[in-house]
């Protein structure tokens, strides 16, 4: 390693937070398609340098966020292959953002709680009326390093997509953002009835984890019905905007 590098590293060593802007691009543009199930982003070989000489909590997670806009969302990585300079995020986390490819976001390295509860609610009838939506969400969770209150995640299921919409978080954090690694997780409807249930224990269908291993009380998810009035009001998330860092206009 070079000297310059070598004064990098010890300038981040000396940082709380770690926080780099990139371009970020979809991870089909990156040639990983496979990265649209889950929230797990490509960073380039120096970020993990410099997190390494930081004090960071593991597993990684990150907050993103597109310049000028209000919503962030909180994911995971999966590998450190990225060019320098950018980013690769699922197309539906970059929409979720307000982003589209070749924007600038700002990334941030956060530490967040794990959830204990988390409301959701499908944006298409047709998710709970698939014929095991139980295990649909129990396989799904598991590519899920982070949910975020107010942000929808996206579930592929042969050749169809689902969005959920993220309707609370617990424990409250000020970005709205939790972690669901290493916790079991179970879903129901309000009445109680099984959804899906992702972790054994009494009364669970089965022994399978949303993602990792039991650690702590169980995640909590709570799935509300969708009315057919909702699901006609309700549109697709946009994106394919961004802000120029410096001042620039939207595109």
């Amino acid at each position: 390693m070079d000297t310059e590098a070598m004064r990098r590293l010890q300038a981040v060593a000396r940082r709380s937070t770690w926080q780099k802007s990139f371009q970020a691009f979809s991870v089909a543009a990156g040639g990983r398609p496979e990265l649209e199930r889950g929230d797990k982003i490509l960073l380039p070989q120096s970020a993990l340098q410099e997190l390494g000489a930081m004090e960071v909590e593991y597993p990684l997670k990150f907050r993103l966020q597109s310049p000028g806009m209000d919503i962030v969302a909180h994911c995971g990585v999966r590998e450190f292959v990225a060019e320098e300079g950018r980013v690769y995020l699922p197309f539906w986390l970059l929409s979720a953002i307000g982003a589209g490819e070749d924007c600038p976001i700002v990334v941030t390295n956060v530490s967040l709680p794990k959830a204990t509860y988390v409301k959701l609610r499908p944006r298409r009838m047709a998710f709970v009326e698939l014929t095991d939506p139980k295990g649909v969400l129990e396989v799904a969770l598991r590519e899920f390093t982070c949910v975020t209150q107010g942000v929808a995640i996206r579930i592929p299921y042969i050749g169809r997509t689902f969005d959920i919409d993220i309707l609370e978080v617990k424990p409250d954090t000020p970005m709205g953002g939790a972690s669901i690694v290493e916790t079991d997780a179970s879903a129901s409807t309000p009445g109680g009835d099984p959804v899906a249930q992702a972790s054994g224990g009494e009364g669970g269908a089965d022994s399978s984890r949303a993602s990792g291993a039991a650690s702590g009380k169980p995640t909590s998810f709570s799935i509300l019905p969708l009315t057919i009035s909702e699901a006609n009001a309700r549109l697709a998330p946009g994106g394919g905007r961004c802000v120029r860092l410096g001042g620039g206009g939207e595109r």
